[in-house]
């Protein structure tokens, strides 16, 4: 899948479109060095408390989160003191914005609205439209994305009116990412390509190059991979010619990726080869990490195992040291702020000659706890950040083994229907192989597409039966037939199950069940929801359990059961989705009648399960 910045753009002191790159730091620093100068020098006024959000703007814009508060909290103290409403209204903002990027959402959401109502009501319409976007962005990150498109398009309704053509085009950019994340693509496809047509019509190419990517992942999803492509070169194309380098990271290793689905190998790590460079040359080692991790894609698809594992440990190295630099940063940080305040404190207890002796005492008693409070708090970060990289890699291990039992399985179960395939062949019956061939082809497409995913919706899930049932009902004639019932309250849109769990259990229902009878076999499937899950149970009238096992071959081995029972096994482990399944011989029944029934019932799930790392 695409991999692009997929929140939306928070608005900064200006109508902000791009990223902060590393190489422009220098020049920021240099600007930081005179405002601070300036700063200093200013009285209590209006203008000092522009500066001090000016000052929490770009330290901000360095990670700073630290000063960036303190200035921000300074800048709105004073523009109280003055009753500065504008300039109240900008430290607001500017701490809600803080917060959001500090993962503090509680905290961002009454500075924000508090900034919303004080610019409307200082009529500042352009700028209480910057804060609702911020909202919006505030509620993407909650994955709360109705209320984020409620804000949004409020923000959106004064730039209409405004007529500001810059911020309308972040806005449609902003409102199609949404629709993205909620895979409403008709709707994302349409705010996005208003972005782009705006764009396009005031010349903004940096910004069309981010719509363009938009517009290609939008097309990815919906299956149209050409369109995808063609949409990630022309964005690349338009990143290359605005020297947008930070942008053409992503491009080049989304371009790459699409080639490898498509096993153009030598394509793939040409793009993949050029985001590394290009990572390399501004100084951006988490992107560089996710370039490494693509690699290992690469030469696991080239069936390449060793160097897919030494791609995967470059990547981990790399990305634990961009967490392990920040930290340092952070700590180094505090560290100062300790030692400027231990500093003060000393110069104003030794202007008191009288107090020197308390003082000393005070000191070495704080210089103790602190150092105690520090070498405490160092050990409870290092031993979070010890557990959660023993979870991330207990999460890997479980995902591989998942994908490796999968693996196993569908080689097994093409085998069976190329089996059918066959038997129509060598009767010469070219038209029913005909029919057999696109069948089969449909199915190929289907279970391809389910192959990378750990839950699909049940309407796909029953996509895929169903063109197994009819290849094989091709493949018996009319030796049995199939009847599937799904309740009218089950939304089989809405509802998620785990890919590919069913089919083993159908497969082993034709082929050890039904396959033995002359005629009138009979499948059934039943899909019916209970209070607390659904109910998915799947019969048939064939030879039972006991007959089937005494006919088997000895030679045969069978993965399905035991696949199946692992399966359920790792999606307790990983997601804590728990499956309950029982397999009846009817023949063992009060009413004892001929064949199997299977019986599953799974946890209602209205989304995938799945929750990224």
């Amino acid at each position: 899948m695409m991999k692009t910045p997929k929140k939306i753009y928070l608005w900064l002191s200006a109508w902000v479109l791009m990223a902060i790159l590393p190489f422009v730091v220098s020049a920021q620093e240099k600007t930081v060095d005179s405002l601070q100068r300036l700063y200093q020098k200013s009285t209590a006024d209006t203008n000092k408390v522009n500066i001090a959000i000016q000052l929490a703007e770009l330290a901000h814009q360095q990670g700073n989160y630290t000063q960036a508060l303190t200035y921000c909290q300074e800048g709105l103290t004073l523009a109280k003191e003055l009753d500065y409403g504008k300039g109240q209204a900008s430290a607001l903002h500017r701490l809600g914005t803080l917060w959001i990027d500090r993962g503090q959402h509680e905290k961002a959401l009454p500075l924000l609205t508090e900034a919303v109502q004080l610019r409307e009501k200082l009529g500042l319409y352009k700028d209480a439209a910057r804060t609702l976007n911020n909202i919006g962005a505030l509620y993407q990150d909650l994955k709360q994305y109705d209320k984020a498109l409620t804000f949004l398009k409020k923000s959106l309704e004064i730039l209409e009116k405004l007529q500001d053509e810059y911020a309308m085009a972040l806005l449609y950019g902003n409102i199609g990412l949404i629709y993205i994340e909620q895979k409403k693509y008709i709707d994302a496809l349409t705010y996005v390509q208003k972005s782009i047509q705006l764009r396009e019509k005031i010349q903004d190419k940096a910004g069309l190059a981010f719509s363009l990517n938009y517009l290609g992942s939008i097309f990815q999803r919906q299956g149209k991979t050409d369109q995808a492509l063609a949409m990630y070169l022309k964005a690349l194309d338009l990143e290359k010619e605005t020297q947008n380098l930070y942008l053409m990271i992503f491009s080049n290793y989304n371009i790459g990726e699409m080639y490898i689905d498509r096993q153009q190998f030598d394509k793939a790590e040409g793009y993949l080869n050029e985001a590394a460079a290009i990572a390399k040359q501004i100084g951006a080692p988490k992107e560089l990490s996710n370039v490494y991790l693509r690699y290992a894609r690469l030469d696991s698809a080239r069936r390449d195992y060793q160097g897919a594992f030494n791609w995967y440990k470059l990547h981990k190295e790399l990305a634990d040291s961009v967490f392990t630099v920040e930290k340092t940063k952070q700590l180094a940080q505090l560290q100062t702020a300790f030692e400027v305040a231990e500093k003060e404190s000393q110069i104003k207890s030794l202007a008191q000659q009288n107090k020197i002796q308390e003082f000393e005492i005070k000191f070495r008693n704080y210089l103790f706890l602190a150092i105690t409070l520090f070498l405490l708090i160092l050990g409870v970060v290092g031993y979070i950040v010890y557990q959660n990289r023993q979870l991330q890699n207990q999460f890997k291990i479980w995902q591989w083994e998942r994908r490796w039992r999968r693996a196993q399985m569908n080689p097994h179960f093409f085998f069976n229907a190329l089996a059918a395939i066959q038997d129509v062949v060598v009767k010469a019956e070219p038209l029913k192989a005909a029919s057999f061939l696109a069948k089969f082809g449909k199915l190929m497409r289907s279970v391809l597409a389910q192959s990378h995913e750990e839950f699909v919706p049940l309407s796909q899930e029953m996509e895929t039966l169903r063109n197994y049932i009819a290849l094989q009902q091709l493949r018996f004639a009319d030796q049995f037939e199939v009847n599937i019932v799904i309740d009218d309250t089950v939304d089989a849109e809405a509802i998620w199950v785990p890919s590919m769990l069913f089919q083993p259990v159908v497969e082993n229902a034709i082929e050890h069940g039904l396959k033995p009878l002359a005629s009138g076999g009979l499948l059934s499937i039943d899909i019916r929801p209970t209070p607390h899950h659904l109910q998915f149970i799947i019969e048939d009238n064939g030879v039972g359990v006991k007959q089937a096992a005494s006919t088997k071959d000895e030679k045969h081995q069978s993965f399905a059961m035991p696949n199946i029972q692992q399966t359920i096994h790792l999606l307790k482990q990983q997601f804590n989705y728990a499956i309950q399944w029982e397999v009846v011989d009817k023949s063992t029944e009060t009413l004892a009648k001929p064949g199997t029934k299977v019986i599953f019932e799974l946890p209602l799930a209205e989304s995938s399960p799945v929750k990224k790392l």
